[in-house]
């Protein structure tokens, strides 16, 4: 599946992020949610991360644009259009990294 993945949320066990020419694999439940736009604004998507190790916090804290496919059993669920800007980078409370992101 790919372009816009709804606003149901999707589970994962791994995904692979590519990122400024850096490509990152990780594995844990992943999830990823379409979120509606605010007036004006695009359609974006979240990628939420188990903890990352802290080179690929960094990285991901670093990169303007990025693209990834979440996997689940082995199996692609979701493929991302290839540059998402981001928009938002954060942690929660659990030590998630997430990562919001929409087209061009």
């Amino acid at each position: 599946m790919t372009g816009f993945p709804g606003f149901r949320p999707m589970t994962g066990d791994a995904v692979e992020i590519r990122a400024e020419g850096t490509v990152m694999k990780m594995a844990g439940p992943i999830g990823c949610q379409g979120l509606k736009p605010a007036e004006g604004e695009q359609l974006a998507v979240r990628l939420t991360l188990p903890d990352a190790d802290p080179q690929q916090r960094r990285t991901l804290s670093w990169c303007k644009t990025f693209s990834f496919t979440l996997f689940v059993g082995g199996a692609v669920l979701y493929a991302s259009p290839p540059r998402l800007k981001v928009r938002e980078i954060q942690r929660d409370g659990d030590g998630a990294l997430t990562i919001t992101g929409s087209p061009g």
